[in-house]
């Protein structure tokens, strides 16, 4: 519908069908999976989707774990509004940890979901 709309901006018009394309090779080409993932598009209004901290004790190189059921462990832990993310930071920095945000574009999760195409992805 978004690349059909001639309202829309072109570029992101230009971008999504280029997406389309990428769709079709992966799945005749590569033999991925033809599901739903990365066929709609949804404008989230915000640069990132998520800023993930990261969080070290002072002056080392070893992440603090977090740990999800079925997901596993990873080096970080997400936010999905800013201000949260900071605010976390802010916490970590006052226990005198090292700490860290980085703000993510994009992200997957594997075939788990119909993932889609996010507005923070067309940078």
């Amino acid at each position: 519908e978004v690349i059909a709309d001639p309202s829309r901006d072109q570029k992101l018009r230009a971008h999504l069908a280029q997406s389309q394309k990428a769709r079709t090779f992966a799945s005749e080409h590569l033999h991925l999976p033809d599901n739903q993932s990365y066929r709609l598009y949804a404008d989230i209004g915000r640069p990132f989707v998520v800023w993930n901290v990261f969080v070290t004790p002072e002056f080392s190189l070893k992440p603090q774990n977090h740990c999800f059921p079925i997901a596993g462990c990873v080096a970080y832990r997400g936010y999905y509004s800013q201000s949260a993310a900071r605010g976390e930071a802010a916490v970590q920095r006052l226990q005198g940890m090292d700490v860290s945000i980085g703000g993510v574009e994009a992200y997957s999760t594997l075939g788990w979901f119909n993932d889609p195409i996010i507005s923070s992805m067309m940078g």
